[in-house]
């Protein structure tokens, strides 16, 4: 577990290169950006997801099932020691006219800036 503050410049990259890959549906994108032993919680109380192959695995059902999508952010993103909160509004990419679905995350990055933590609240 990092116990180091993050920079806020390396926390603001690290987001940009998530939200875009993720909303890209790039795969290998995503998984470069995390720790080996990293975990992935999405959503908040649904089963929690544990190193790089289950992650995986987590990534590539949600991207088939929902394709591209279109992530908004509202606000700024929040640094506090190892950890970052952002706040983003994401829709299917197919559904440009739909409401969209508020979703908070908060990540926490290890030693070597990779996300070892991500937790999605919605």
């Amino acid at each position: 577990m990092s116990s180091s503050p993050i920079d806020p410049g390396v926390a603001e990259e690290l987001i940009e290169r998530y939200l875009a890959c993720h909303g890209a549906t790039d795969l290998a994108g995503v998984l470069a950006l995390f720790a080996e032993e990293a975990v992935v919680e999405d959503p908040v109380g649904s089963p929690v997801h544990q190193g790089r192959a289950e992650i995986a695995g987590f990534y590539r059902e949600t991207h088939a099932r929902n394709g591209p999508l279109a992530i908004d952010r509202i606000g700024r993103v929040l640094v506090c020691g190892a950890e970052i909160a952002l706040h983003v509004r994401a829709r299917l990419a197919r559904d440009a006219e739909g409401p969209g679905m508020d979703v908070i995350y908060v990540v926490r990055l290890d030693e070597e800036g990779r996300i070892e933590s991500l937790r999605a609240y919605f």
